[in-house]
């Protein structure tokens, strides 16, 4: 029920106010239709809210639309709107109307495995057999998509600047890549191997994501996997300026239909490190429709997330900086443990000797390396409860990015 009977209560009459306008009803309405059809004629356009029949005990109240569908297992088929006149004197007519059931339209990949590992020979490399990861589109109209993103691209790799990423439309002339040769800056020098970060995640790639993919690889170093994330898409190596962002959705504007086989394109360009592997991928798109945006209006959090991204990035820093000092403490501390060791077995040596000029020296030295390693250990215990409150102040910030990441994600998808 979107409304019906409105204003009636037991101590009132329907309200009869007429209709002349746009409405639409959604879970995320900000507007109450009762109030506005009280104090308004006509009532207003407008966002509202689905609200209880008229001529009950709940009458008017609040109520949504999501949770009376929850059982339906497969959406597809015929939906009905039925609007119904209760009484004789008037009439009216409904020009248009539009079914949305949740803003982006996803479709899970097929095809997921592992990448086959590329070549390696005395004149370089060469890529390897493609994994193509495909997603069958159907169902949207015949213009091209308002907005494009991959997620849920669950990635493993042992060397992210071998591999590239590739979205293929349906027609095989729209592409867009994703990320491709992460790092490499000289792609004629063979000694430019690209970033050897690992991939250990799950990834999502869309046009208002404020991550870079190429300054997350060089945060992640040698060690480290890439940062699971939404990244924007990235110009490959042997652009004229590699790294830099690029426009998903834009690389599609001219597509006739979105409906058909989409492929997500996996190539490892070098050998010798075993390739990776997909296990998921997600395409998600958004119809174009009358008045459809290209971009959400999510301004506020998306300025919240590009907060918490600030912060999370400063965190994870400050944490690498007080796990760098902890390693130093430690072998600050090895080295005065070393120092005592040996002024130790020195004074053990002189004491032999009786020669108490040595004695005396070699007491002097034993008692300065002690001091040392004093000092070592006390700065030792410093870096520990720096590192205690760097890894806190770590997970709290990833917690609030996720917090944020997901609000901006409802906000989007409607």
């Amino acid at each position: 029920m979107l409304f019906g009977r409105t204003g009636e209560t037991g101590k009132s009459e329907a309200t009869i106010s007429s209709l002349n306008g746009t409405y639409s009803f959604s879970d995320a309405g900000d507007k109450d239709w009762w109030d506005a059809a009280s104090n308004n004629d006509p009532v207003p356009d407008g966002d509202y809210w689905a609200t209880v029949i008229g001529g009950g005990e709940h009458a008017g109240e609040r109520t949504n639309l999501t949770p009376v569908f929850d059982d339906i297992d497969e959406p597809n088929g015929t939906w009905t709107l039925r609007i119904s006149d209760l009484c004789e004197g008037d009439t009216g007519e409904v020009f248009a109307a539009t079914l949305d059931l949740g803003g982006d339209h996803a479709f899970d990949g097929t095809g997921v495995g592992e990448i086959p590992d590329g070549v390696t020979h005395e004149g370089g490399c060469a890529p390897g057999t493609p994994r193509d990861v495909t997603f069958n589109v159907t169902g949207l109209p015949a213009t091209a998509p308002a907005d494009v993103r991959i997620t849920g691209l669950a990635l493993t790799h042992p060397w992210v600047g071998d591999l590239t990423a590739t979205l293929i439309a349906p027609d095989g002339a729209a592409t867009a890549i994703l990320f491709g040769g992460t790092g490499v800056k000289e792609i004629d020098d063979p000694e430019d191997q690209g970033d050897d970060s690992d991939l250990d995640g799950t990834y999502s790639f869309a046009d208002e994501a404020t991550w870079n993919w190429w300054a997350a690889a060089a945060h992640a170093g040698a060690i480290d996997a890439i940062r699971p994330g939404t990244y924007r898409t990235s110009t490959p190596r042997g652009a004229d300026s590699p790294g830099a962002n690029t426009g998903l959705t834009a690389a599609f504007s001219t597509l006739a239909t979105p409906n058909g086989r989409w492929t997500l394109r996996l190539v490892d360009n070098c050998g010798f490190d075993g390739g990776g592997e997909v296990s998921a991928a997600t395409l998600e798109l958004l119809p174009r429709t009358p008045g459809t945006p290209t971009t959400r209006d999510c301004a506020s959090l998306q300025t919240a997330l590009t907060g918490a991204q600030g912060k999370a990035t400063a965190a994870a820093a400050a944490l690498t900086t007080a796990q760098a000092a902890l390693g130093s403490a430690q072998q600050a501390e090895k080295v005065a443990k070393a120092s005592v060791k040996k002024a130790k077995k020195k004074l053990k040596s002189t004491r032999k000797h009786d020669n108490q000029a040595q004695i005396k020296k070699a007491a002097k030295r034993l008692k300065a390396a002690k001091k040392r390693l004093n000092a070592a250990r006390a700065a030792l215990a410093t870096e520990s409860a720096q590192l205690t409150s760097a890894q806190a102040s770590d997970t709290t910030a990833r917690a609030q990015l996720r917090s944020a990441e997901t609000a901006l994600d409802a906000c989007q998808r409607g």
